[in-house]
């Protein structure tokens, strides 16, 4: 028993930590190259239409999230869907499950810092700007943000 766990746990580990790292990167991708493009198609328009527009440059934080309606997280799905039907063949079923635990778990991961990152009040609300302004975008990038009512 101790010579599986010593020889298994690693592995699992690092299926989750790279199952993470693969996810974090694919979304990053996919939000900069379909989400800030016009090849984007569908995908580009309603995260312009809908995120950009209660949160751009001047105006990073609100009191409550906003724009739920603009969600383009069917789109993250497809390709989660294609690579995890491929995983399922090739990967024992232990790390299989590893691996779909750590997608989803970075994908929530990724939706709270993003709520948690736009809403005032809330998680990073101890970072303060030099105007007083409770948000993070004044402490991780230095600019000033105005707060939506």
């Amino acid at each position: 028993m101790t010579s599986w766990l010593l020889l298994n746990v690693p592995l699992f580990l690092l299926t989750a930590i790279a199952t993470h790292l693969i996810m974090s990167f694919a979304q990053t991708v996919m939000h900069y190259k379909l989400g800030h493009h016009p090849m984007g198609g569908r995908f580009f328009h309603t995260h312009i239409d809908f995120h950009h527009t209660y949160y751009s440059k001047d105006h990073l934080v609100s009191r409550t999230y906003l724009g739920d309606e603009g969600n383009n997280t069917p789109f993250f799905f497809i390709p989660l869907f294609l690579v995890g039907g491929c995983a399922y063949f090739l990967l024992p079923l232990g790390l299989f499950v590893t691996m779909v635990i750590g997608s989803a778990a970075s994908f929530y991961a990724h939706v709270f810092f993003d709520k948690e990152y736009h809403v005032r009040d809330r998680g990073f609300s101890d970072l303060r700007g030099s105007d007083g302004c409770r948000s993070c975008t004044s402490f991780i990038t230095g600019t000033r943000t105005k707060i939506l009512p």
